[in-house]
């Protein structure tokens, strides 16, 4: 059964906007269904000296997708998805996750808990045919929680590794590798993130990719790279492209000092990991 939120509400309020980005989708790519996973609005506010009751003004700012197309080839999903989200960019920024019709359909048959939370709760945006999908099977709640749990408990203990690592090639000055290291233990955190509170496990070395996805289950890490102005967006850069260009790239370079401001923002991502995956933990142990 379908749910109504505030979500939803938000889904149904912004419906010619919504038209929009689906015949913009829709001409980039053959899309079998679309559904809104999620959207970014931002209050706007001006008071002058001219005009002290100025009203709040409310605009999207950001859309999350789930597109699902015919072809299962993964080189192909990795393009439509840069195609679609390239499409868009000059229009609205959305954050686009693709799939197969026929991937995601296995999914609910397996009653995997991203497809099936999609199938109960997700806003449908577009549906190019009436074939329908699998009704959701019943999940093993119990090794869900048990693989959860597990995985919670070995990438805190990577992401500590990933972090000493980096501690010890700055003290051995050695700032590429160490970038490296703290691109690792991002990546390590957000991943585990994402799978925890939406089951969705994503194969991406991206740390763009991944916070972004990972606003699906929180909306703080945005704020952790926040990305507002050159010098933050200089700061990111250097995380993002650390997993080649540490390692390959001659003309990757990083300084001590912008160094420890990486580590400074990493530890801040470990320990909202640690708050959003454990409150996560704790709401499903409740439902036993």
């Amino acid at each position: 059964m379908k749910t109504t939120s505030v979500y939803h509400g938000f889904a149904m309020q912004y419906e010619e906007l919504s038209k929009e980005i689906v015949k913009r989708i829709t001409a980039a790519a053959v899309v079998e269904k679309l559904y809104l996973l999620g959207l970014t609005t931002a209050y706007q506010r001006t008071e002058t000296l001219f005009s002290v009751q100025s009203a709040t003004r409310r605009e999207v700012t950001h859309y999350y997708l789930l597109v699902l197309i015919e072809k299962n080839d993964e080189h192909s999903l990795n393009s439509v998805q840069d195609k679609i989200e390239g499409s868009l960019q000059h229009f609205l920024p959305v954050t686009a996750i693709v799939f197969s019709y026929v991937h995601f359909s296995r999914w609910l048959s397996e009653g995997h808990p991203f497809a099936a939370a999609v199938y109960e709760k997700a806003f449908p945006l577009y549906q190019k045919d009436e074939v329908p999908l699998p009704f959701p099977a019943t999940a093993n709640e119990e090794v869900i929680r048990k693989e959860a749990d597990q995985l919670y408990a070995q990438s805190s203990i990577r992401v500590q590794e990933f972090l000493a690592g980096a501690e010890l090639y700055r003290i051995r000055v050695q700032y590429k590798m160490a970038a490296f290291m703290l691109h690792q233990a991002a990546e390590q955190a957000l991943i585990t993130i994402l799978k925890i509170i939406t089951g969705l496990h994503l194969n991406t070395h991206s740390i763009d990719r991944l916070i972004r996805c990972c606003t699906l289950a929180s909306d703080k890490f945005s704020a952790i790279f926040p990305r507002n102005n050159d010098r933050e967006e200089r700061l990111f850069q250097l995380i993002q492209k650390a997993y080649i260009g540490a390692r390959y790239k001659e003309d990757y370079n990083i300084n001590g000092e912008h160094l420890l401001k990486l580590t400074e923002r990493v530890k801040a991502l470990d320990k909202l990991m640690k708050e959003v995956c454990s409150n996560g933990l704790k709401l499903a142990g409740e439902f036993d």
